[in-house]
């Protein structure tokens, strides 16, 4: 809902985004896992489930910084100020 989303601090909105983006890792990983029973009786060499889902950014890539924290925050405030 609109005003629990307002509530929300930046800590509580990443780590809502963390846990929806691991759910996202966690239901890539079983697909892939799928992919490779489906695939290993047809394969000299079977395919594994790390080769099929890679996360590609790297932990320091993840992370927000607190400038960019503080900036997203003047822009919501300014939206919000405007109505």
């Amino acid at each position: 809902m609109p005003d629990q989303f307002w509530k929300l601090t930046f800590t509580d909105l990443e780590e809502l985004l963390d846990a929806h983006r691991q759910r996202e890792r966690k239901e890539w990983r079983k697909l892939a896992q799928l992919a490779c029973w489906v695939t290993a009786p047809h394969l000299k060499k079977p395919l594994t489930v790390d080769k099929l889902v890679k996360d590609h950014r790297s932990k320091a890539e993840r992370r927000i910084s607190k400038e960019e924290k503080e900036k997203v925050l003047a822009e919501l405030e300014a939206m919000e100020a405007r109505g």
